[in-house]
């Protein structure tokens, strides 16, 4: 196959060799949003647009979708743990990487993290998943 790539400049057309076309990978950003994710409600959650209590996966066909197109998902807050949150705010982001983690598993989509934190702790890293 070929690519090609057109300039409106000059109206001028330019057809590349395969070889010289190089692969581009895509990544979806899902935010980390861990707080009020130990309720029933999720209450951050679906202020975010992300459908995700009372029985909804709400990144179910986030995942499905980037399967099906073959995107990449980076996910934030995988640095930090449930103890370093205070306990009325409900945190969760053990519990949402977890979930992440499965979805991404059952549709064969490539996962990564970011760092939001410097976390230097050993507390960190989403662990039990």
């Amino acid at each position: 196959t070929t690519a090609t790539a057109t300039t409106t400049d000059a109206n001028v057309t330019t057809t590349l060799s395969p070889s010289l076309v190089a692969p581009v990978n895509l990544s979806l950003k899902l935010a980390g949003i861990h707080w009020w994710f130990m309720t029933r409600c999720h209450a951050a959650e679906l202020t975010a647009g992300y459908f995700n209590s009372q029985g909804q996966n709400g990144y179910d066909d986030v995942m499905s979708l980037c399967a099906h197109h073959q995107v990449h998902v980076t996910i934030t807050c995988i640095e930090m743990s449930d103890e370093q949150h205070p306990l009325e705010a409900k945190c969760g982001p053990q519990g949402l990487l977890r979930q992440l983690r499965l979805l991404g598993s059952k549709y064969g989509v490539q996962l990564s993290g970011e760092n939001a934190l410097a976390v230097f702790s050993s507390g960190g890293g989403g662990g039990g998943g």
